[in-house]
């Protein structure tokens, strides 16, 4: 039975689209290193974590939504081939989120 407090990968992507858009809004939270490790942004009302490898968006590790639901990386890895919100975003979508976030710091 699927936890219905887990947000699903479906739904971040869904949510980073919205941003994608200019719905709503991204603020950088905090930052590990440049370009290195995990980053944290409110997108709109939501909470993400996402990480860097080499200079470039690797994947998401943790997003919160303000209702109490959240989701992370395992959630995601075992979610039936779903797979990291990341990786669901075409390559022009994941691109253009990299260049709002590094434009939010």
């Amino acid at each position: 039975m699927k936890n219905t407090n887990t947000l699903s990968a479906q739904e971040v992507v869904a949510h980073l689209r919205r941003a994608l858009r200019a719905e709503i809004t991204i603020t950088a939270e905090e930052r590990s290193a440049p370009y290195k490790g995990e980053t944290s942004y409110k997108v709109g009302d939501w909470r993400i974590g996402v990480f860097y490898y080499e200079g470039r968006l690797d994947y998401c590790d943790r997003v919160s939504a303000p209702n109490g639901r959240a989701g992370g990386y395992a959630d995601w890895a075992d979610s039936n081939g779903d797979g990291n919100p990341v990786s669901l975003l075409s390559t022009e979508e994941a691109l253009a989120l990299e260049q709002i976030f590094n434009l939010a710091h």
